[in-house]
């Protein structure tokens, strides 16, 4: 059974028997809690998927040119 120690700073480290068991990553949010017997309960934190929408540039998008945007700008006036 993986053993840590407390250190003088209230820091642990987690066994690498444990991080490799929950894929815990550099840099990973870990959620404490105590149950009602008083165990600890480690729980690494995960985004919902809908949180990390444009976080990545898509590569097939590129920025519109100063052409496309006069453009688009002149067809919304005449469109009015």
């Amino acid at each position: 059974m993986p053993v840590s120690t407390l250190t003088s700073k209230g820091q642990l480290t987690v066994p690498q028997e444990i991080r490799e068991e929950l894929h815990l990553r550099k840099g990973q949010r870990i959620e404490f809690r105590v149950d009602a017997k008083r165990r600890l309960i480690l729980e690494p934190l995960t985004n919902e998927i809908r949180k990390l929408k444009g976080m990545v540039r898509s590569p097939r998008k590129r920025a519109p040119s100063l052409a496309e945007i006069r453009r688009a700008i002149a067809d919304g006036y005449a469109r009015r």
